[in-house]
């Protein structure tokens, strides 16, 4: 039974807090803090224009997706009556973004040339002529690849690239698209009227939480390559663990909040557990 604050949406806090989902703050957030996470497991430093660009091109590129979604195509979607009336203050928010992207101005060629190819793939997963999307599977696996090439890959690409850089960019490519998988599931009705050929479209909401479970498991699994330690296996058992109980819990018709604060959720859990055990509790 939904609680009281779910139901009452007119509260300020609900407005707040649903705010911070629509415009996509949190997510940024996410993945601001995953990339804080990578630099601390693999480096040992934390280069804050690594975090500033992430921040701002993850809030760019989602809110440039929903507003696309929202103004140029005609299928109905839960969150475009919000995009409408809000439409200023989220083009005025996208603005912002692009000046925090200014640290671009000085990262490496090879740097520019993976925020190039996130890019492209982020805006080639909706728009028309490419849309992504509606390749069966790769739904998921493109945005987990792309959160990957933000927040891990390019933050990194200067340290020297060995099995443990390179394990842990699989991890957090298996956390992310597992979590990816379970957002299908809240998605799979949109999906399915607009063709996209998602796993819970194609082979029902089962067999995509059994993937999701299998997703996790590789995840776990690769931890021994980055860092066979107590602190290390902490942090992803219970990333891990959360993941598996989020999937359990996982239905259609769930509150949007439970995506968007509590699967989102999972990578922000990671990133407090790891920094918090690898910086000060060493």
């Amino acid at each position: 039974m939904p609680s009281k604050f779910l139901e009452n949406r007119n509260s300020t806090l609900y407005k707040i807090i649903d705010f911070i989902g629509h415009t996509n703050l949190f997510i940024a957030l996410c993945a601001a803090s995953l990339t804080v996470y990578s630099q601390e497991v693999i480096a040992k430093k934390i280069t804050l224009s690594f975090v500033l660009i992430t921040f701002s091109a993850t809030l760019l590129l989602y809110n440039a997706q929903r507003m696309y979604l929202s103004f140029f195509q005609e299928e109905k979607r839960s969150f475009k009556n919000w995009y409408y009336k809000n439409k200023y203050g989220i083009i005025l928010l996208m603005i912002v973004c692009l000046a925090g992207l200014y640290p671009m101005l000085e990262i490496s060629i090879r740097n520019f040339f993976i925020y190039l190819l996130s890019f492209c793939l982020g805006i080639f997963y909706f728009l028309p002529f490419s849309n992504l999307r509606t390749i069966p599977v790769v739904k998921s696996f493109t945005v987990g690849a792309v959160w990957t090439l933000v927040s891990v890959v390019a933050p990194l690409e200067q340290y020297p690239w060995d099995i443990k850089q390179i394990a842990f960019c699989l991890m957090q490519l298996f956390l992310i698209s597992a979590l990816c998988v379970l957002f299908n599931i809240r998605d799979m009705e949109e999906d399915r009227r607009s063709g996209t050929h998602s796993v819970p479209v194609l082979f029902g909401i089962g067999y995509a939480k059994k993937l999701t479970y299998l997703i996790f498991i590789f995840y776990l699994a690769a931890y021994p390559f980055v860092e066979n330690s107590l602190n290390f296996f902490l942090v992803s058992f219970i990333t891990f663990l959360a993941g598996c109980v989020f999937t359990y819990k996982t239905a259609h018709k769930n509150h949007p909040f439970y995506y968007s604060f509590g699967v989102d959720g999972i990578i922000l859990l990671q990133s407090i557990i790891g920094i918090f055990l690898f910086k000060f509790a060493r």
